[in-house]
């Protein structure tokens, strides 16, 4: 329509008709986007910046149009800390995304890492500088902290960098890994520097550049305890006798809680700085002292999960509990790119809750991250990419994509192929999975129609009326 027939038309009711389309269109797809295409970006504001976060070349894929996001309104947000913990291995690759996304809901916030800095207008709080002088001199540990202080964070070699993604250790961890061999002396001084810094929060939530806090679901969660009692949640681990919260799972701590660890690390602190050194896991060392001071774990999976939405069996049931069931609170060893697609994913589900119910609205669960997020990404197959992640049912050798399909569809029960080097690998559990490691030729496929039938395979949920662990 030319400009002047468009004037012209203002007075009729063509151009009613006009603008209430337009209208429609609009809200349609601002409320009703599938959770991967939608795009949100928030005002940054950060409760610990010396000026406003200004994008890194790392995270400009995940930066969209400004339009203000409602995350840091949602009730029970100024009762809380999160502590995110990084190192300078990693943090160049994995926490500028956090700035554009997640670090936006939260109205307080603290950044730890091995070495302190200003980075792109985020203070950044070095975790180590009150370890006892002659363990930081010393130490073997510390051999990467002291060429932090003399040289920053160009003193590390490209070998010592972790990259974009974060593998899981072996049994004992990753000890050829300077960064890694340092990260377990954070926890016990970065627990006592957060309670330092916010003494009068109710809630202290400890998360990693490589977690993801479902934001919407943690205050429901929380608004469910009680916080002048000693709590401490998080996705059960032991190592010898101590029960602890896995790190990069994500853990919840009480402030009575904080206090009583708190004091127990200051009345110690040779001691403890003694068992640290000769310990592997930092989670662990922080796991009895919470002991030590009197306050036990209170397991929180499936609400916690190690492992990310892309990674995980949805049909898993432990303890009488079930994945496809549970509120999805934390998940583990995501990417930058999977980071923001999760925080578009909860932005979405937020704003279509509210029109569900603006007094109760519901809680995401992880069936509804598979059903939202994980499925429409099944569409079509992939080269270089894994979707097996070592879970396999079997292996034929074949010739071609096309003929491990067919294996698959001749397989009762298989829902999903890969080929690589000549071997079809068929599983029977869904699962999107991840890129291929470099110079591993990967292909990867799904029989669409079987997932579908998987799905509703699934025992329905039904109502849940108390669906978190306290």
């Amino acid at each position: 329509m030319a400009l002047s027939t468009f004037y012209t038309a203002r007075g009729s009711s063509l151009f009613k008709l006009v603008v209430c389309t337009v209208l429609a269109f609009f809200l349609l797809n601002v409320y009703f986007q599938p959770f991967p295409n939608l795009h949100l970006a928030p005002n940054l504001v950060h409760s610990d910046t010396k000026e406003p976060s200004r994008p890194t070349e790392a995270s400009q894929s995940q930066i969209i149009e400004p339009q203000a996001s409602r995350c840091q309104d949602i009730p029970g947000a100024e009762d809380v800390v999160v502590i995110m913990k990084t190192g300078s291995t990693e943090i160049q690759d994995k926490l500028p995304v956090h700035f554009t996304t997640t670090l936006t809901c939260y109205q307080r916030y603290l950044v730890f890492s091995d070495y302190g800095e200003e980075f792109h207008g985020v203070y950044v709080r070095d975790a180590l500088d009150q370890v006892s002088e002659g363990i930081r001199n010393d130490n073997s540990d510390f051999e990467l902290y002291r060429r932090l202080q003399s040289e920053g964070r160009g003193a590390l070699a490209q070998s010592e960098l972790s990259g974009p993604l974060s593998g899981e250790g072996g049994k004992s961890g990753k000890t050829d890994n300077p960064g890694w061999r340092l990260d377990k002396w954070k926890f016990l001084p970065m627990v006592n520097k957060t309670l330092a810094a916010y003494p009068d929060a109710k809630w202290y939530v400890f998360v990693e550049t490589d977690t993801y806090l479902v934001w919407s679901n943690l205050l429901q969660w929380l608004a469910a305890l009680d916080h002048t009692k000693p709590s401490y949640l998080g996705a059960q681990m032991q190592i010898g006798d101590v029960i602890f919260a896995h790190g990069g799972s994500g853990f919840i701590v009480s402030k009575p809680a904080m206090e009583m660890v708190t004091a127990e690390y200051a009345a110690h602190v040779s001691e403890w700085e003694a068992f640290t050194g000769g310990h592997w896991a930092g989670d662990c060392v922080l796991g009895k002292a919470f002991a030590d001071a009197n306050v036990s774990l209170t397991w929180s999976w499936p609400l916690s999960q190690g492992r990310k939405p892309s990674d995980l069996n949805y049909t898993r049931i432990d303890w009488d509990k079930r994945i496809w069931c549970s509120p999805a609170v934390f998940y583990h060893h995501l990417s930058a790119d999977e980071v923001a697609s999760m925080w578009n994913a909860e932005q979405n589900w937020t704003l279509n809750a509210e029109l569900i119910s603006r007094q109760n609205r519901p809680f995401l669960r992880h069936q509804d991250v598979f059903q939202s997020y994980v499925m429409p990404q099944l569409g079509s197959e992939r080269s270089g990419w894994d979707n097996m992640l070592g879970k396999i049912d079997r292996e034929v050798t074949v010739e071609s994509l096309e003929a491990c399909r067919e294996a698959c569809r001749n397989e009762q029960g298989c829902v999903q192929y890969r080929l690589a080097m000549g071997k079809c690998a068929l599983s029977s559990n869904v699962m999107l999975g991840e890129a291929s490691p470099a110079g591993e030729r990967m292909q990867s496929g799904w029989l669409v129609d079987r997932v579908a039938d998987f799905m509703k395979g699934i025992e329905p949920c039904g109502e849940v009326l108390q669906p978190w662990i306290t």
